[in-house]
């Protein structure tokens, strides 16, 4: 009787282990709706100096002279849903609640002199309209804004002096100034990656702020610029591959050999191979005029379906997959939110 219970115990252990040993599966699961983005205005600001409003030159796409458009073109969003936007015609960040609710403005040098006084004329007309007019070039001008994984908020800007350019960051938790940070005056704007900001320098590299402007230091080596792209995606390939064979995708996690399979679901077919975008894995799948995009997390879980159709080219996600867009026009700027919602048959 013993041997016979020792046996089915043996037998027990060795199916568990071969079990643990065979690839996983992961067949997309069913129960997961498809999403869309839908879009609504969160906040409407007019064009002027007060609370909620907002500052522009007129015509600003025409200010080729200049290193950045003359009004607000960046905004970022923090964990509480709570909205920034860089009014650097007015020299400020403007917070909103997630309704859209002014809330504060940060006071920073966003289009000023070398003495960071405003380089802005601003005219109020005769029926209390606004007009902004430049009175000189400026030493000063903002660029953008991002928050991190920690809620820290960033502020890149560019001096001028003696004809060089220099780049500072301003770093603000909880809305107060904690750090300035001279920086490369690259020509890109500022970035998070991994939760690390970067400048980004159009089309290709990327510059940590906090090191000089001919090298990364982030693989504990001197690294030239032009390649940091090709190191952040050697990381990505070091951690994980995935490749389409026949109906199915395959992956590999490459540090430990684990396998997973990743099958559409009843009715549908994966479109091309499948791409890795930061901590999660994207196919799409089709079926007849409809197509979705499936996200995966690294171990091939199904976390999300999205129509493709309505998915915005443009604008700032954050955390929970809301995407922002900043909408310019005659009389002022919109805050457009879309938010990801069942979709609608």
């Amino acid at each position: 009787m013993k041997k016979l219970m020792l046996f089915a115990i043996s037998f027990l252990f060795a199916a568990a282990s071969a079990y643990a040993q065979q690839p996983s599966t992961g067949a997309a699961d069913a129960a997961v709706p498809i999403e869309e983005y839908v879009p609504k205005v969160i906040i409407e600001g007019k064009w002027g100096t007060g609370p909620g409003e907002f500052g522009a030159i007129a015509d600003p796409m025409q200010s080729e002279q200049y290193d950045a458009p003359q009004f607000p073109g960046s905004l970022a969003v923090n964990a509480a849903g709570e909205i920034y936007v860089l009014d650097h015609v007015n020299g400020r960040i403007q917070k909103f609640s997630k309704e859209g609710k002014y809330l504060a403005s940060l006071v920073v040098p966003g289009c000023a002199d070398e003495n960071g006084k405003s380089a802005i004329e601003i005219e109020t007309g005769d029926k209390g309209e606004i007009s902004f007019e430049l009175r000189r070039k400026p030493a000063i001008i903002g660029i953008n804004i991002v928050i991190d994984g920690k809620d820290d908020l960033y502020y890149y800007l560019k001096r001028t002096n003696d004809g060089k350019e220099s780049g500072e960051v301003w770093q603000f938790r909880e809305d107060r100034l904690v750090k300035k940070t001279s920086v490369p005056p690259v020509p890109g704007v500022l970035d998070v990656r991994d939760g690390e900001i970067w400048i980004s320098q159009y089309p290709f590299a990327f510059v940590r702020t906090d090191i000089g402007e001919d090298y990364s230091l982030s693989e504990k080596k001197k690294i030239p610029r032009k390649q940091v792209n090709s190191v952040h995606k050697q990381k990505m390939e070091k951690l994980l591959t995935v490749k389409k064979e026949g109906r199915s995708i395959v992956g590999l996690r490459k540090e430990n050999k684990g396998k997973f399979v990743l099958i559409p679901i009843d009715g549908e077919e994966f479109e091309g191979e499948a791409a890795i975008k930061g901590a999660s894995i994207q196919a799409i799948s089709r079926k007849g005029e409809r197509a979705v995009v499936n996200r995966f997390d690294l171990s091939g879980k199904l976390l999300r379906r999205i129509s493709v159709g309505t998915q915005p080219v443009t604008g700032i996600r954050d955390s929970r997959d809301n995407v922002y867009q900043l909408i310019k026009s005659e009389n002022g700027l919109q805050v457009r939110r879309l938010g990801l919602e069942p979709l609608r048959q």
